[in-house]
């Protein structure tokens, strides 16, 4: 977790622009992941679905890394305004 808030920093380094368009590309790839990860898990081909439904599972998954990554980066600023060290 570590090195994707550092890939996520640097990533976000450039102008807001294009940060806002490699932050989308990362996340974006990150649920392509996740969705061949979670059709493995079930045994399932990417051939068995359509188009569409593809899209409507990467765009879930899109959500859960963007709801984790809201929750993880909550967690630490709450952390760090009460004194507690995490990394």
């Amino acid at each position: 977790m570590k090195y994707e808030l550092i890939k996520l920093k640097n990533t976000l380094s450039t102008s807001k622009e294009t940060g806002i368009k490699k932050f989308n590309k990362f996340v974006r790839e990150r649920a392509i992941m996740a969705t061949k990860a979670r059709l493995a898990e079930k045994h399932l081909k990417i051939e068995e679905f359509t188009d569409e439904e593809l899209e409507i599972i990467i765009k879930e998954e899109e959500e859960r890394f963007k709801d984790k990554l809201k929750t993880t980066t909550l967690g630490i600023i709450i952390a760090s305004l009460i004194g507690i060290d995490i990394l």
